[in-house]
């Protein structure tokens, strides 16, 4: 995986509720703690680089599946689209599709992780007792106000949830790229067992207990650390081993706070399962390969 330099900021356009009613009058409410209000246009919330949606286009349709500049989107409210629209501020803003459902939902996964710097809201008064819109479990602003606010975060991931709660206001974020190369290999998690501690898992546990190991491989009770020697091997079973035994490692990898790795811990095993349920030797060979590339950036804990 190729990451540019931690500095370089993007500016990413998530998503907007549609509504086909009339929005709703001005009510009271508040705003989130400590953060900046700024409208926006307002050069405080400016992100060099490329807006996530800005090459789609106005009116541009996005839907389940689909894959842009890094993020794919896994999940959309009752499989609707999105639309993507020039909004008065220059701002192009994803759009949920007509069927309106308080608390409708959608998910962007990206290949790699990123830094979330800042959150922009913009908030369209939501109605007394309407939930807000919140982002990976932030809270966002009830202002009662057509408003836009600033929250300064600092998160590190490589999935976005966005709730769009009661209100039909949007968000956009601002994220930069972070240098995450390192990793350490099968051989090091296998004799260092200590610092298996700081992973949240434990030498003893099964394979099964990690990941969803295909009942016909006959390996569900072989412990994390013995699937760190598995060798090689034919066929599927040995396509198997060879992605548990790079697998296993990554997990590890992905999971300590101390190792840089360009994965997390849940990414590994989604793609895991994945390539195991596949029944395929070489797209579960394909994996390792990525995988073990990945392992081999360098131990920091060495």
């Amino acid at each position: 995986m190729k990451t540019r330099s931690p500095h370089h900021r993007f500016r990413i356009v998530a998503l907007a509720l549609v509504i086909c009613i009339v929005i709703s009058a001005l009510s009271t409410g508040r705003a989130v703690p400590g953060a900046v209000a700024a409208y926006a246009a307002d050069p405080a919330f400016v992100c060099t680089g490329t807006w996530f949606f800005a090459p789609a286009g106005d009116g541009a349709v996005f839907n389940v599946g689909d894959t842009w500049q890094g993020g794919t989107f896994t999940y959309i409210e009752d499989d609707g689209i999105m639309r993507v629209r020039e909004e008065e501020t220059g701002d192009l803003v994803g759009r949920f599709p007509v069927r309106f459902t308080t608390g409708d939902q959608a998910t962007i996964e990206f290949d790699r992780i990123i830094r979330i710097i800042s959150i922009l809201w913009h908030d369209n008064d939501p109605n007394p007792g309407e939930q807000g819109w919140s982002f990976n479990g932030i809270a966002g602003p009830i202002t009662g106000q057509k408003i836009t606010i600033i929250t300064p975060v600092d998160l590190a991931t490589d999935t976005v949830m966005i709730n769009a709660g009661g209100d039909s206001g949007g968000i956009d974020f601002c994220y930069e790229e972070v240098v995450r190369d390192a990793g350490c290999t099968p051989g090091y998690w296998k004799n260092h067992l200590a610092a298996w501690s700081q992973t949240g898992y434990a030498p003893a546990q099964t394979l099964e207990s990690a990941f969803d190991v295909p009942d016909a491989l006959g390996i569900d009770n072989t412990t994390l650390a013995q699937a760190l020697g598995f060798g090689g091997g034919s066929g599927v079973a040995g396509g198997a081993r060879i992605l548990l035994r790079a697998g296993v490692a990554a997990l590890l990898n992905g999971a300590h706070s101390g190792v840089a790795y360009p994965y997390t811990a849940n990414r590994v095993i989604a793609d895991v399962n994945a390539a195991l349920a596949s029944n395929d030797r070489a797209t579960m060979l394909a994996l390792a390969t990525t995988l073990d590339n990945a392992n081999n950036g360098g131990c920091p804990l060495n």
